[in-house]
């Protein structure tokens, strides 16, 4: 059986010993699973029901298992990436919060109180259904409902940030669908249905008055025209304009298979990232930008 072990060398002394605990904690249950082997071999018929309760039970605690180290390896690798980016005005890193404003929120700086508020998800089922729901109870999040210390500053772009990471998961297609080509415009008329269709307490985003309105339409950087991909606005007198905003992305762990307005010929995309907003007086999705992998 292998033995997991952390280099600890570089780690601060109040880390060490959580790092080898967890270490040991996953050690110990694969472990226990390779010894759980025997009991689903040539089980007979009086134990079937033992059997069937522990199959039940251990799937949901490996995907338990899953689901949790996945969300928070995604939220400290997130802000280990913060750290190194530098604020928007000024030199120096920019701050970084866990369980305040949202799972991570990023502080930009320079006396700006402005930064963005992150819900963070992963799926790892088959179901596309289960990622709609993470779309939905991350955008309920964002407002603010579920917990009060989780609602976002208001110059804090919004943020939902969502991980595909089953293969076999054919969203943004219905269950059934796997192996057949998506569209861009697929994965944008299903995001906006999710975080559109707000439910009291229980799903999607409805403050949308807070946002900035035509950002990526009526306004531009600068006075070049172009849309806005980002809070930070130079404007022609040295003003500092903040656009807040509403954000989807969606990360494959698996390359995904979508067409693109370029062509007929589906492209190997890893992420997607769309904006939703009140543009020209309609509440609407957009696609911003993604990560198409190279042939």
């Amino acid at each position: 059986m292998p033995t997991y072990t952390i280099n600890t060398d570089l780690l601060p002394d109040d880390l060490k010993s959580s790092a080898n605990f967890a270490a040991k904690s996953l050690e110990d249950f694969v472990v226990w699973m390779d010894n759980i082997r025997k009991v689903f071999a040539g089980a007979d018929v009086s134990k079937q029901h033992n059997v069937d309760q522990i199959v039940i039970r251990t799937k949901d605690v490996l995907t338990r298992i899953a689901g949790n180290i996945g969300g928070y390896h995604k939220e400290l690798e997130l802000a280990v990436r913060q750290i190194e980016k530098q604020k928007l005005e000024g030199i120096g890193s920019r701050r970084i919060h866990f369980g305040s404003r949202g799972d991570v929120a990023i502080d930009y700086g320079a006396g700006l109180w402005c930064g963005k508020a992150i819900q963070m998800k992963s799926c790892f089922s088959t179901s596309s259904t289960d990622v709609d729901n993470h779309i939905k109870k991350a955008a309920l999040q964002l407002t603010g409902e579920k917990m009060l210390a989780e609602t976002p500053f208001p110059l804090d772009r919004r943020i939902v940030d969502i991980t595909i990471r089953n293969p076999d998961n054919p969203w943004p297609l219905p269950d059934g669908f796997l192996g057949h080509p998506c569209t861009v415009k697929e994965v944008v008329k299903r995001i906006h249905k999710q975080v559109t269709g707000y439910v009291r307490g229980k799903r999607g985003y409805n403050k949308w008055s807070e946002l900035t309105a035509d950002v990526g339409t009526n306004v531009g950087r600068g006075q070049r025209g172009q849309p806005i991909t980002r809070t930070h606005l130079a404007m022609p007198f040295g003003q500092v304009m903040m656009a807040i905003d509403f954000v989807v992305k969606i990360r494959w762990d698996h390359a995904r298979e979508m067409v693109t307005d370029d062509g007929p010929r589906a492209k190997r995309v890893i992420y997607l990232a769309t904006r939703t907003g009140y543009m020209n007086g309609e509440l609407k999705t957009e696609f911003i930008h993604g990560t198409f992998l190279e042939d």
